[in-house]
């Protein structure tokens, strides 16, 4: 569909995995995308690796969209340090 009706954007600067959940749950969506998952502020444990972070950021998002029967897509890129 293009009805832009059946549409919507949030441009969310500084915001944490919780404060995309929450948007998502003012709308009736049947999916959600996020771009740059990487980017979001959730907050990193000393002992913790940035891998670990999106990992735990990603279980939010997939309990999330299991608990409201709708797609979440999330984008993420980080740089794996090469070994030699």
């Amino acid at each position: 569909m293009t009805d832009k009706e059946n549409f919507d954007f949030a441009y969310l600067p500084q915001a944490r995995s919780i404060d995309v959940i929450n948007a998502a749950k003012k709308g009736t969506y049947d999916a959600v995308f996020l771009d740059h998952m990487d980017l979001l502020k959730d907050e990193k444990h000393k002992t913790q690796t940035e891998a670990t972070r999106v990992g735990r950021i990603t279980s939010n998002f997939k309990t999330f969209a299991g608990e409201n029967k709708l797609a979440f897509y999330s984008l993420s890129q980080f740089n794996r340090e090469s070994k030699g």
